[in-house]
């Protein structure tokens, strides 16, 4: 997530990223401050409602990439996917955003 935290900032005005918990032991409290002790760049939270059960998250470090329309474009697991890999999905997603904003 360190890595991903250097290279987020060039796409956060066009792509909004979230780290989500599955740990339910953990407080928000918690949480935050492990978002902040590690110099995250994006915000970490909880997923809500049925967000787990709907992208079928079966494991933790699980990446789920939604285009602007809400359609998920990219769905892979723990330790399938470089630093390189995410920079790619996120460019992706801000062509997207960019057609997006181009088309309203």
């Amino acid at each position: 997530m360190q890595g991903l935290s250097e290279i987020y900032p060039q796409y956060s005005d066009k792509v909004d990223l979230y780290a989500l918990s599955i740990d339910t032991t953990a407080s928000d409290s918690e949480i935050v401050a492990y978002g902040q002790e590690h110099g995250l760049t994006f915000p970490m939270g909880y997923p809500g409602g049925r967000m787990v059960a709907d992208f079928n998250i079966k494991q933790q470090s699980s990446t789920v990439a939604l285009k602007p329309d809400g359609i998920v474009l990219h769905k892979t697991g723990y330790g399938s996917g470089g630093l390189s890999k995410y920079e790619g999905l996120l460019q992706q997603l801000a062509d997207l955003a960019d057609t997006a904003g181009a088309a309203n």
